[in-house]
């Protein structure tokens, strides 16, 4: 009852203080055969320190457990996973990963997808893909977010060719065109510094009736900004536009900043114009740029 309140401490306690009485490894694991006893309890304080975010904790009673020949089920292994992910403890979790995959157990697809959108959104696609053959080899059938999560991860990490290949067999798998694998694939574009691909799979997307993420968008102006490509994040702008989007004001600040930087203050007061008409205030630093450039160029009559 302790550790379906959650009660990490208390439920730890107890358990400390049942071994302090004499229950060593020997009789636990007589325990186990006899009536799980000590797999209940010791699956209840795994599951307690995970809830509880502890970390270490639930590292010790899993090293304890297993050492008497306890097996955590697969909902306390999930848990552990679970923890371990959120502490950014990449090779925590994929040691537990392994120990289900060493159970000869199936893991479940939503815990091989936390995996891999952990994965996924650090960018490590040789990771995603890795754990993806195991789970498959154990005999998970994958799911659509199983291949959204693997399309991130190739777009973080600037894989264009792995995200085309991801795509295909996520729609092999009756995934519908979606946002989210859109702004993996055009990330993906970007980072390899191809904006005409990654123009390419954003009209594609629109075409088939796919809104992109309004992050998508502001992914490519950005990239647009920082190659001082004013025709590119034209091009995007109207895109974005046609379908409802409008850009974040820092998007429009960066546009702004590299016109400004570039001396066209031409180009600077029509993303101006445009940030006041979407946003009705710009930042402070966008006016302060504005007024360097100005200043530089002699022109103070705004």
């Amino acid at each position: 009852c302790l550790t379906r309140r959650g009660d990490h401490a208390e439920a730890q306690r107890w358990l400390e203080r049942v071994t302090r009485m004499g229950v060593d490894a020997s009789v636990a694991a007589e325990k186990v055969i006899a009536d799980g006893i000590a797999q209940k309890a010791f699956n209840a304080v795994m599951k307690t320190a995970a809830v509880a975010g502890d970390l270490p904790s639930a590292k010790r009673w899993y090293r304890q457990a297993t050492e008497i020949g306890i097996v955590p089920s697969m909902s306390t292994f999930s848990s552990l996973i679970w923890t371990a992910i959120q502490a950014d403890d990449l090779g925590t979790a994929e040691d537990w990963y392994e120990a289900v995959l060493l159970t000869r157990r199936t893991p479940r697809v939503a815990d091989v997808n936390k995996l891999l959108n952990y994965t996924s959104e650090k960018g490590y696609l040789p990771v995603a893909a890795r754990w993806y053959g195991k789970a498959v080899d154990a005999g998970v059938e994958p799911d659509v977010d199983t291949f959204r999560a693997l399309v991130n991860a190739a777009g973080k990490s600037g894989d264009f060719v792995a995200a085309e290949i991801w795509n295909e067999r996520a729609v092999a798998a009756g995934a519908e065109p979606d946002g989210m694998a859109l702004d993996g694939m055009i990330n993906a574009a970007v980072s390899y510094g191809d904006l005409s691909v990654a123009l390419s799979w954003f009209q594609q997307a629109v075409s088939e009736g796919v809104r992109p993420m309004n992050r998508t968008l502001d992914t490519l102006l950005k990239s647009a900004a920082q190659k001082v490509d004013f025709q590119a994040a034209e091009n995007w702008y109207q895109e974005g536009s046609a379908v409802g989007m409008a850009p974040d004001i820092t998007v429009f600040d960066s546009l702004i900043r590299a016109a400004a930087n570039k001396g066209d203050m031409a180009t600077a007061e029509t993303w101006f114009d445009r940030a006041v008409e979407v946003h009705s205030k710009p930042l402070w630093s966008t006016f302060d740029v504005l007024i360097r450039a100005a200043s530089r160029k002699g022109n103070l009559s705004g």
